[in-house]
């Protein structure tokens, strides 16, 4: 019996001339930061000071600070005032954070199922029908309150 010899053929892959610019990487999309991560990186952590420290400080469970920080759980108005309290900020910056990031998810996710709509044609319609004298053929929510 003989042995069969198993060898490889080379491939000599090509690499980029040294004054080329590297090839573009696509970055992820991310989106805007989190509430949670906002107040992890720009405040927590410069300051030193852990989850669990600033979680008493604040009056917040540290399970509920966690989820926060780690973007499982949205920030709601009452966490929103305590965190901007204790870190001598806005409650309106912290859930402008949490819109921010709500609206870019919707978006992400919802993008396809929003159609393109004329944002005020009900209200063209209702000032037509007004200026024509037929107030019954107006339409929006405010067609039915005019009277006919």
């Amino acid at each position: 019996m003989t042995k069969k010899s198993r060898t490889r053929a080379r491939t000599t892959a090509t690499t980029p001339a040294k004054d080329a610019p590297a090839p573009e990487v696509p970055r992820p999309v991310r989106g805007p930061p989190t509430p949670g991560a906002v107040l992890y990186w720009d405040y927590l952590q410069p300051a030193g000071v852990s989850e669990g420290a600033f979680a008493k400080h604040a009056g917040i469970k540290l399970p509920s600070l966690s989820r926060i920080i780690w973007g499982s759980r949205r920030l709601k108005a009452l966490n929103a005032r305590r965190i901007a309290k204790a870190t001598d900020t806005e409650p309106a910056y912290w859930l402008g954070l949490q819109a921010a990031r709500e609206i870019w998810l919707s978006e992400q996710r919802d993008a396809a199922d929003v159609e393109v709509m004329d944002p005020f044609k009900w209200l063209r319609a209702g000032r037509q029908a007004r200026a024509s004298g037929d107030r019954a053929k107006g339409e929006g929510p405010l067609a039915s309150q005019t009277g006919a």
